[in-house]
């Protein structure tokens, strides 16, 4: 059995997750979010909206638009005021969770 993976199984994989970023991306942005693209992670990192912290914002979003993101200060101090999206699911389950956390916002 070989450790290695082909190129091309590879290149899939990345393909499949920027897609998916570029959807969680997009989406977020259209709501008013700030974020920037990751370049090669299979994390979106999104500041909280004003009023919030990296807690009662990912609090929100489970109670309210049942949408799971892990606030930021689960990673220290410097995570406070953001949390984290996996990209983890299929694109249309993105764009489903973007539009729950659009109702709540």
């Amino acid at each position: 059995m070989s450790l290695f993976v082909s190129g091309e199984a590879v290149e899939k994989m990345r393909r499949l997750y920027q897609k998916r970023r570029n959807v969680l991306y997009r989406g977020l942005r259209r709501l008013g979010l700030k974020l920037k693209k990751p370049l090669a992670s299979f994390y979106v990192w999104c500041e909280v909206p004003n009023g919030h912290t990296s807690e009662s914002f990912s609090t929100l979003l489970l109670e309210k638009a049942a949408v799971v993101c892990t606030p930021g200060n689960g990673f220290g101090a410097h995570g406070e005021g953001y949390v984290r999206f996996a990209l983890t699911v299929d694109a249309p389950r993105l764009e489903e969770a973007v539009d729950r956390i659009g109702k709540v916002l």
